[in-house]
């Protein structure tokens, strides 16, 4: 019998990702290789147009070449996104559950737990569609759905951010 006792200050929330919070982790996780992809296809596409209008002959072919692999570049960043979300494992698409109190967060899943100390973490940042939850460069992060939180839970969850000082107020 697992009996558990709510604490006066915690906040309880039962997380069951939708398809679009599945596409928000996905555009999250790949932000700078699509960055990347954007910069190198618009350069590509730049070389090419330089090299279509010179009117010789080998720079028209190589401008032919850049042109396409530039189109690709640029074609990718936009499709990785919904490939990537496509792929995630099964258990970020299952329902869990968070337990946000004066310790940390507790998430736990039907075959997992994992569990983060407010010292882990360095800065959150509320954006459109995520809580993002940043630790020391190089470690894993936290992104949690916006969606699954009500308004109430939401302003609880930025009061206890805003007095852990890991998001600024204003």
């Amino acid at each position: 019998m697992d009996v558990k006792i709510e604490q006066p200050g915690a906040l309880h929330v039962v997380i069951t990702p939708t398809e679009a919070d599945v596409r928000h982790f996905a555009r999250l996780a790949t932000r700078r290789l699509r960055r990347m992809f954007l910069v190198l296809g618009g350069l590509m596409w730049l070389a090419a147009y330089l090299c279509l209008y010179d009117g010789d002959g080998p720079p028209f072919l190589a401008g032919l070449i850049t042109g396409m692999i530039g189109t690709s570049l640029l074609a990718s960043a936009a499709v990785l996104p919904r490939g990537v979300g496509r792929r995630l494992p099964s258990f970020m698409r299952e329902t869990r559950t968070c337990d946000i109190d004066e310790h940390g967060i507790r998430l736990a899943g039907s075959a997992w737990q994992t569990a983060y100390s407010w010292a882990a973490f360095h800065e959150a940042r509320l954006v459109k569609h995520l809580v993002l939850l940043n630790r020391a460069p190089g470690a894993q992060g936290l992104a949690l759905p916006r969606s699954a939180f009500s308004s109430e839970q939401e302003a609880r969850f930025v009061a206890i951010l805003t007095e852990r000082t890991l998001i600024k107020a204003g």
